[in-house]
């Protein structure tokens, strides 16, 4: 577990960060971990008095790189998490605004239903009472007698019939 470090390791870093810690001044490159994966490096450039690193001072860095992944791992769990959440209130606030929409459009539907019904009633209403007294003429003139000596049995009461079914369907 030991650092792996720029002046004693560079064998085992790839190029492009070898090439990085060059143009960057850095003089040591921390691995952090957390359950035994590589989370990140920690990279260390010169010390303020311009020393090397003591091989004690990365030996303290390296016995800390376990917590430090850990942290930054769980950083990363926890910014997954927030990410994840914000997605799903914004589906939730979506859905909800499709929910309204589909409410407001039943609610016009219904309101339009009630007046279709409301205005159907009012002109079978008016057929009705239009109707009622031409039935009520064509029932008086059924019991007239002269016009029924005219008609035959089965004729009245075919005539009769319709009557009586088209007053009980006005009813």
């Amino acid at each position: 577990r030991k650092p792996i470090l720029r002046y004693l390791d560079q064998k085992l870093l790839n190029p492009g960060i070898i090439a990085l810690m060059e143009k960057n001044n850095i003089e040591a490159a921390v691995p952090l971990v957390h359950l035994g994966s590589l989370v990140g490096i920690y990279f260390l450039s010169m010390k303020k008095n311009g020393r090397p690193f003591l091989i004690s001072e990365l030996n303290v860095l390296a016995e800390l790189d376990e917590w430090a992944g850990t942290a930054v791992y769980n950083t990363w769990v926890i910014s997954e998490k927030e990410d994840y959440s914000r997605s799903l209130e914004l589906e939730v606030e979506q859905q909800s605004r499709e929910l309204d929409r589909v409410v407001d459009e039943t609610r016009k539907f219904q309101r339009s239903r009630q007046a279709y019904s409301k205005q159907r009633e009012s002109i079978l209403d008016q057929v009705r009472r239009d109707l009622r007294k031409p039935i009520k003429t064509i029932t008086d003139l059924m019991q007239d007698l002269p016009l029924r000596k005219e008609m035959s049995d089965p004729q009245v009461k075919a005539l009769t019939a319709a009557v009586d079914l088209l007053s009980n369907r006005l009813d």
